[in-house]
């Protein structure tokens, strides 16, 4: 998607720098930082809201020091961000903010939201408006790289300003805008790329072999049959091509690119295996209805022929 690769462009570079670029790359950085961290972080985070107090954010209570300490991490974060974006160091700018997504999970961590669901619903207010703030601040930031996803997310926070909207001077409004509406259960932003191995050079080669093999079924489509080349004559323009009359019980006229291998006069009578239903094809001018089959051995070409003379028409089981 557009907003991850953004994302890796803007994280992994620093600009004005040269970079590289790899799969492997762009794919550790969608696994790490978006799947796992600002992902699992939105996803967790919500899903308790919503199975909590069914999406309806409660007010908070009394904050502790652990409350506090994540607050003013939260209210610090616009003022650096933007210091690093107005020195073109967007990088780093990202780099903060995954350093508070860090934060935040360590924080719910700290603070168990499940213990506390169970032991003490107001310390679980205030846990969770303080999480659901942190979003917020989160969402705006990633914004301008993200635009797509941080809306997602301001939608899923019941928000009423989203995207360009919401301005840095609003991130240290802590708690100031409610949600006007419910609080989503939010799906994974991102999923995990798994990479898929590379098989071993035996593998490799076994599955080669195995994709190329065909089924009886696959072979009984082919209708080959032993033909007799009853007239060989040249094409105008062509130094290898040679227009065959063959006969397989019908006469066919065949284009075969071996003018420079057999003397006209030499084909003549001989016998021939050909494939009948290939669909004909033009070739120089003539309509070819057919293709006579051939052993390919160090650049020399050789006929395919039967051991024995057979009837022309004859099928090739």
């Amino acid at each position: 998607g557009l907003d991850a690769f953004r994302y890796f462009l803007l994280r992994e570079m620093v600009f004005g720098l040269d970079s590289e670029f790899s799969e492997e790359a762009l794919v550790a950085r969608i696994n790490a930082d978006l799947a796992n961290d600002l992902g699992n972080l939105v996803s967790r985070s919500l899903t308790m809201v919503h199975n909590y107090y069914k999406g309806e954010l409660p007010e908070p209570g009394p904050p502790l020091a652990v409350d506090e300490e994540l607050k003013n991490e939260a209210l610090q974060l616009p003022d650096a961000y933007a210091t690093f974006m107005l020195e073109l160091g967007m990088h780093k700018g990202l780099i903060a903010v995954w350093d508070f997504i860090g934060k935040v999970n360590k924080y719910i961590v700290t603070t168990e939201p499940w213990v506390l669901a169970k032991s003490d619903r107001a310390r679980l207010a205030t846990v969770m408006c303080h999480i659901v703030e942190s979003l917020k601040v989160i969402s705006a930031l990633i914004w301008p790289v993200m635009p797509e996803t941080a809306e997602n997310i301001q939608d899923f926070l019941g928000l009423s300003k989203k995207g360009a909207a919401l301005k840095l001077e609003d991130l240290h409004a802590w708690g100031k805008e409610r949600p006007v509406k419910a609080l989503s259960k939010a799906p994974h932003l991102f999923h995990r790329i798994e990479k898929k191995e590379k098989p071993q050079e035996g593998e490799r080669a076994l599955k080669e072999d195995e994709e190329k093999m065909i089924t009886i079924e696959d072979f009984q489509k082919l209708d080959l049959r032993v033909g007799t080349i009853q007239k060989a004559e040249p094409i105008s323009g062509s130094s290898n091509l040679l227009k065959l009359t063959v006969d397989i019980g019908e006469q066919r006229t065949v284009v075969a690119g071996i003018a420079s291998l057999y003397r006209q006069e030499e084909l003549v009578g001989k016998q021939v295996v050909l494939l009948a239903n290939l669909k004909p094809a033009s070739l120089m001018g003539v309509e070819s209805r057919g293709m006579v089959l051939a052993a390919e051995d160090e650049s020399v070409v050789h006929l395919l022929t039967p051991d024995a003379p057979a009837a022309p028409g004859s099928k090739v089981r």
